[in-house]
Formats: C-alpha cells, sequence, structure tokens
C-alpha cells in the first residue's frame, strides 16, 4: 500500500464553518488519489492510508499505519524524526518501522515499537530523550530510550517523558523543575526512574509540565507543577489523587500550558480539573463535568468525540463556567487529538481532518501559513 503511494499524491479539502464565533477551516487528507490540478503545489506527495493511531506534537503530528511505519508532519522547534529539523509541510516518513504508538511532545517525541521498546527523538536538553546524557544538540534519527523493555503505552511531554509498562508500573524520565516525574525531587534524570506511590496503572498521559495517570479502580493520580512555569510554589512532587469519586476510564493532560487536566467516566460523562491555583479558574483539582456530553469515546482537555461520529469543543470560563459548542462538518470520527494550538481528528474510512495554526505546516497545506 505504501510503496505505492510514493508515487501518489494527497488529497487536499477545505471546509470551512463558523465554531464558537471563529472560522472554522479543516484541512482533510484524503487516502484517495487526485488530480494535479486539485492539489495545487502539492506534487508527488506520499499517500496515508490505513491509519491506526493518531497524535498531535506541540507543533506536528504524527500517525502511525497498519504496517507499523510512522509517519508525521509539522516540525517546529524539534525533529520530527525523518533525519532533518526543517518543517514538512506534507506527511513524510519517519525513519523508524514496526512502530505500534507515537507520542508527540514540545521538542521531542516517542515511539513505542511492537517488541515493546521505546525510541525517541527530537531535542534533548532536559534528557527526556532517556539516553544518559542532555545536550543541546537537536537529535534528527530516533534513538532507543536506555533500560525499557515491555512497555505498553508511552507519553511524551514538554521537556519530560512517561512510560507505562505491561506491569502496571510508571517510568519517567528528562526535565523535572516542575516535578513532572513525581520522583519527589526537581532533579532531571536522564534515563527512566520509577514512578512510586502508584497502584497498577491503566494509562498515563504527559502534559507541558504535570502528569497524570489512571489508575486500575478507575482513580485519576496527577503531579507536577500546580502554578505557572517558573514559580516555586505549589508543585505536587509525588503522585496525589485528584478530589471527588468516580471511576474513569480515559485520562488527558493539557499539553499546552498544562492548564487543565481530563478523564472520561465509564457512563461516558467527561470531567476536566484545574491544575494551577488561581481564583479565577476555581478550585484546583477538583473535576467538573462537562455538560451535556454523553457516549463519549476520545478525549482531549477541550474536545471529545461522541459515540455517534460527532466532534464537540468547550471553553473555559470564569469559576469553570464551561460552554460547549459542536464542531460542525464533521462525521464517523472516532478519536481526537490537540497540539498546542491544533485539533486533528481520525475517521473511520482513514482521512485525518486538521484546523488551527500552520505556521510549521501542522495543518498539511503544503506551505507555511497561520491562521
Amino acid at each position: 500500500m505504501f510503496k505505492q503511494s510514493l508515487m501518489s499524491k494527497v488529497q487536499v479539502s477545505r471546509i470551512c464553518r463558523v465554531v464558537v464565533g471563529t472560522v472554522l477551516c479543516l484541512t482533510m487528507v484524503s487516502p484517495l488519489v487526485a488530480a494535479a490540478d486539485n492539489v495545487n503545489s502539492l506534487e508527488e506527495k506520499k499517500l496515508l492510508s490505513g491509519i491506526t493511531q493518531l497524535d498531535a506534537g506541540d507543533r506536528s503530528a504524527y500517525a502511525v499505519t497498519a504496517d507499523g511505519t510512522a509517519w508525521a508532519w509539522g516540525g517546529g522547534y524539534g525533529s520530527i524524526g525523518n533525519g532533518a529539523t526543517t518543517p514538512a509541510y506534507t506527511p513524510v516518513k519517519m525513519h523508524i518501522d514496526h512502530v505500534k504508538q507515537i507520542s508527540g511532545g514540545y521538542r521531542h517525541n516517542l515511539m513505542l515499537k511492537d517488541d515493546g521498546t521505546v525510541w525517541a527523538v527530537g531535542g534533548n536538553e532536559h534528557g527526556q530523550l532517556g539516553i544518559g546524557t542532555q545536550s543541546s544538540k537537536i537529535l534528527v534519527e530516533p534513538v532507543q530510550v536506555q533500560g525499557l523493555t515491555d512497555v505498553k503505552a508511552v507519553s511524551a511531554g514538554g521537556t519530560f517523558s512517561l512510560a507505562l509498562l505491561k506491569d502496571g508500573t510508571v517510568w519517567a524520565w528528562g526535565g523535572n523543575e516542575q516535578g513532572e516525574l513525581g520522583d519527589d525531587s526537581r532533579k532531571n534524570k536522564l534515563t527512566p526512574v520509577q514512578v512510586k506511590g502508584l497502584p497498577t496503572v491503566l494509562s498515563i498521559a504527559a502534559g507541558s509540565n504535570n502528569s497524570v495517570a489512571l489508575g486500575n479502580g478507575g482513580e485519576v493520580w496527577v503531579w507536577g507543577s500546580q502554578q505557572p512555569l517558573g514559580t516555586q510554589k505549589g508543585v505536587i512532587l509525588k503522585p496525589t489523587l485528584i478530589k471527588g469519586s468516580g471511576e474513569y476510564r480515559a485520562v488527558d493532560m493539557d499539553g499546552a500550558y498544562g492548564l487543565y487536566g481530563a478523564a472520561l467516566r465509564w457512563d461516558g460523562t467527561v470531567w476536566i480539573w484545574n491544575n494551577y491555583i488561581d481564583p479565577y479558574l476555581g478550585e484546583a483539582l477538583k473535576p467538573v463535568q462537562v455538560p451535556g456530553l454523553t457516549d463519549v469515546i476520545s478525549l482531549t482537555t477541550d474536545s471529545a468525540v461522541k459515540a455517534n461520529g460527532t466532534v464537540w469543543q468547550w471553553t473555559v470560563g470564569d469559576k469553570n463556567k464551561i460552554n460547549v459548542t459542536q464542531s460542525k462538518g464533521i462525521q464517523n470520527a472516532v478519536s481526537v487529538s490537540k497540539g498546542s494550538r491544533n485539533h486533528y481528528v481520525l475517521l473511520k474510512d482513514g482521512h485525518v481532518l486538521a484546523w488551527g495554526a500552520n505556521e510549521f505546516g501542522q495543518t498539511v497545506w503544503g506551505s507555511e501559513r497561520s491562521r
């Protein structure tokens, strides 16, 4: 499938709708071959189909396909694993195979291979690549994270990384100035260390400067900053339960500013909490329900996909007042992911919809353009 795609063109369509008072422009990366006059400057681009997993980095996006290849577009300030530091305005194949899952961070990303090993690429100034060193040099080729086997899932944060092993333990490495690693210190770790004080964990998510884990009892644990980056107060140095009760089955953490966390309950409702101690935001670490949303199957900290394939977004005002709006024009969605200023939706038929900023080509427009 992909051998043929190297000689194909990617079809890009644009759908514009008004959502939450702004114009929403969707870029559709289609698995269909388009005529040259329909793609403008997009010539001889690679074809994406058979996508099994989609994830957003800070200013980049990543896709894993059924054959284990990994693809990326955008770029930002690190490397997307294709041997270069320059942005990619259409999807490019990353220099790694047998990939099961991928997670994008701020200047780096993590790749879980089907043999249970973890690989990383990009910035390493805080040791977030897990190779035993830290340096301002950007690595453009994937390298193996030291000391990790039997890994179930990975999550790349702002300057740090998390891994969930098949035995339910959580391991962390990289930047720790805001307690991101949950080891009761603020010292960076250049290779993975276990996050102590957790039960058997089912899933993890790394934010910009904080972390979240879902315990096997449906409870949610968090650690990291409770204040804007650079302050010295309100840092949670080891795993702490969020307030309230409820059994959850999925979690997410804001990768842009670390402001909010989100969790999906077993009844299909979405709950969010603010991480920072701020009177404007209300009480910290206390989940509040996103109103009107049920039957949710995928979520971020500001968006969700319902079982009927529709996509919804929300904004949070004073004292956690939440305004929810449907993203019009999207049907048959199966999952959603968000970067710092972008959203990506995977559809049942393998299409990817993207909207938001495009200064590094992260919405696949084939040229540098911000909206």
